[in-house]
C-alpha cells in the first residue's frame, strides 16, 4: 500500500512543480520593449492562454496515468476471476475459421442444415502418391465462389486438369470446354431434389431410386461430350471419405434403362474410357466430408 501511495504522491509532486515553474516564469517575464499597451495586453493574453493549455494537458496526462495505474492494480487483484470477462476474452481469441463456420444457411438448404454444413466444410484432396503426403493439395469446398455450384481449380494437381473436371452441384448443360474430359459432380442430393421441377429434371429417374437418400451425398460421372442424359452415379453417406474417387466408381450404379441392355450404351462406354485411360488420374482424388 505504501508503494502505491508513493507512486501517486510522486506524480502529484511533479505536476505541482511544473505548475510553480510556469508561475515563476510568468512573474519574471521581461517587460516588452514595445510601449504600446494594446500590444502588451495581446501578448500577455497569448502567454496566459498557452500556459493554461499546457497546464490542462498536464492535468489530463496525470489523470490518465492515475487511472491506468488503478486499472492495472484492480485487474491484478481480480486475476480475471469474473466469468463474464473470461467469456469475453475467449470470444475475442476465437479464430477466423470459427466465424466462417457459422456462415448463413441458404434458403435451399433449409431442413438439411447439418448436411449442408458437413458438405461445405468438406474438401477435395489431391494426393499423387497414396503412400506419402508429398505433393498433397487440399481444395476446400467453402473456397469456391458458390459452394453448392462451383468447379475446383485443378491447375496445381499435375496434369489432371487436361483430363478431368471436378465440380459441386449437378450438370445443367454440355460444356464444350470439357469435350475431352471426364466430368465428376459431387453434391448433396437435397440440392437436386429441390430443383427437379426446374434445372434438374433430367435427373428425375435417378432421384426416384434415391428418394430415401435425399440427406446423402451423390457422386456423378459422365463424359464431357455427352448430353445431360447419361451418368453413372453413386449415393454415399459418410463413407464418401473412405476411399479415392476411382475406388468409389467401382461401386457405381447406372440408370435402370441401361443396366440390362445387351448393347454398348453411353454409360458402358464411359466406364470403358474411365477404366482404361483415366484410372490413374481419378485415383489421385478423394473427397472428404467435415463432420
Amino acid at each position: 500500500m505504501m508503494n502505491k501511495e508513493a507512486k501517486y504522491l510522486s506524480v502529484v509532486a511533479t505536476l505541482l512543480m511544473s505548475t510553480s515553474l510556469v508561475a515563476m516564469r510568468s512573474s519574471e517575464m521581461d517587460p516588452d520593449p514595445n510601449p504600446n499597451p494594446r500590444y502588451q495586453s495581446v501578448k500577455y493574453e497569448q502567454f496566459v492562454t498557452s500556459n493554461e493549455k499546457a497546464r490542462h494537458q498536464e492535468e489530463e496526462a496525470f489523470r490518465a496515468a492515475l487511472q491506468e495505474m488503478k486499472t492495472k492494480e484492480q485487474r491484478k487483484a481480480q486475476k480475471l476471476t469474473d466469468p463474464g470477462e473470461k467469456d469475453e476474452l475467449n470470444t475475442l481469441e476465437k479464430p477466423l475459421s470459427f466465424i466462417k463456420k457459422d456462415k448463413l444457411i441458404p434458403e435451399i438448404a433449409k431442413g438439411y442444415e447439418d448436411v449442408y454444413r458437413m458438405f461445405i466444410n468438406g474438401k477435395l484432396i489431391y494426393k499423387p502418391d497414396p503412400n506419402s503426403d508429398k505433393g498433397k493439395i487440399e481444395l476446400p469446398v467453402r473456397d469456391l465462389k458458390d459452394p453448392l455450384e462451383g468447379t475446383f481449380n485443378l491447375s496445381r494437381c499435375g496434369d489432371s486438369e487436361k483430363y478431368l473436371s471436378i465440380a459441386t452441384g449437378y450438370r445443367k448443360k454440355k460444356n464444350e470446354k470439357n469435350a475431352d474430359k471426364i466430368e465428376i459432380w459431387i453434391t448433396p442430393l437435397f440440392f437436386i431434389d429441390k430443383n427437379l421441377q426446374t434445372t434438374a429434371g433430367h435427373l428425375k429417374e435417378i432421384m426416384e431410386v434415391c428418394s430415401n437418400d435425399v440427406a446423402s451425398i451423390g457422386v456423378f460421372w459422365t463424359l464431357g461430350i455427352y448430353d445431360n442424359d447419361y451418368y453413372n452415379y453413386l449415393i454415399c453417406n459418410d463413407d464418401i471419405s473412405s476411399d479415392n474417387l476411382y475406388k468409389k466408381y467401382e461401386n457405381h450404379k447406372s440408370p435402370s434403362y441401361e443396366v440390362y441392355s445387351i448393347y454398348i450404351t453411353p454409360t458402358k462406354v464411359l466406364s470403358e474410357i474411365l477404366e482404361r485411360h483415366h484410372k490413374q488420374h481419378i485415383s489421385c482424388f478423394r473427397f472428404e466430408l467435415k463432420k
